[in-house]
């Protein structure tokens, strides 16, 4: 279903009374899938078995729902700020790049996109693809 608007917009632009076909074929899809779930509910394909291996899921004392939300919720929010933030410098960057070099703004967002995906959490240095599109180590970052 979230590729048929895609679809729709790559397709000619057919419309029977202006309404686009692929509108009418998403109604159906959901209304398939309606009743295909509500066929599932009523006759599951499966249903959970007590084994020997099953073990009793018993609540611990954090698992009370008395206890107040408030330091996950601060959590969150924490970490949601140090996100945008962290996301406001790469756009600073990204910016000043294509000022100053003369690159366009998806050229410097690819690149951005590529190195952060490159990078490792277990200490080896991070590889980047240069321009060439040749694999290579960051200098900087090797010992």
């Amino acid at each position: 279903m979230l590729s048929l608007p895609f679809a729709a917009y790559a397709a000619p632009q057919i419309t029977f009374f202006d309404i686009h076909p692929a509108s009418l074929v998403l109604v159906v899809c959901y209304g398939l899938g309606v009743v295909a779930t509500a066929r599932l509910r009523a006759n599951p394909m499966w249903e959970p078995v007590d084994t020997e291996e099953t073990r009793a899921d018993i609540a611990g004392d954090d698992d009370s729902p008395d206890k107040p939300a408030c330091g996950l919720i601060v959590q969150f929010v924490a970490l949601m700020c140090v996100m945008g933030a962290a996301g406001w410098v790469i756009a600073m960057v990204g910016a000043q790049v294509t000022d100053r070099l003369g690159l366009s703004a998806s050229l410097v967002g690819c690149r951005v996109v590529i190195n952060c995906g490159s990078l490792r959490v277990d200490g080896s240095p991070a590889s980047f693809v240069d321009l060439n599109c040749e694999s290579q180590t960051h200098p900087a970052l090797t010992d």
